[in-house]
């Protein structure tokens, strides 16, 4: 939809982000299941975009739909590990705008992700399982 393939040694290639948003299906490459596996979905919005153009719903649906095929092989591969997925939220979203991919959307974009992701972390939900796997030292 955005780039064309490319072809190398009479291959066809396409970015990766065509098939997937995170590639997180590619852990399960590991020699050994993870214990904490944290996904960061730029392109699996969790909700409707309001007044979304038409190719944004198409861009959310698809990478809903990747993100959770790729979760449910984590999940049946490894059912005792801990997954975070963390998505964008509106106002990342409002940022992006008209085009994601812009240069001129970058640093604005990172900038609010960082603030989201801020907050992302610090629900209770999330906190509790990064809990599980953080080692906390006493520096007295």
């Amino acid at each position: 939809m955005i780039f064309e393939p490319v072809t190398i040694d009479g291959l066809r290639y396409v970015d990766g982000g065509v098939a997937s948003g995170t590639s997180a299906d590619l852990l399960l490459g590991a020699e050994e299941p993870l214990d904490l596996v944290i996904v960061i979905a730029p392109m699996a919005s969790v909700e409707t975009r309001p007044g979304a153009r038409f190719y944004e719903g198409i861009l959310d649906r698809l990478g809903g739909t990747a993100l959770t095929t790729e979760l449910d092989a984590i999940h049946e591969a490894w059912p005792d590990t801990d997954v975070l997925v963390l998505r964008p939220d509106q106002d990342v979203l409002e940022e992006a705008r008209p085009n994601p991919l812009a240069s001129s959307a970058a640093v604005p974009s990172f900038l609010r992700t960082l603030r989201s992701m801020r907050t992302e972390l610090a629900r209770p939900g999330v906190w509790s399982v990064l809990e599980r796997h953080l080692l906390v030292h006493d520096h007295r």
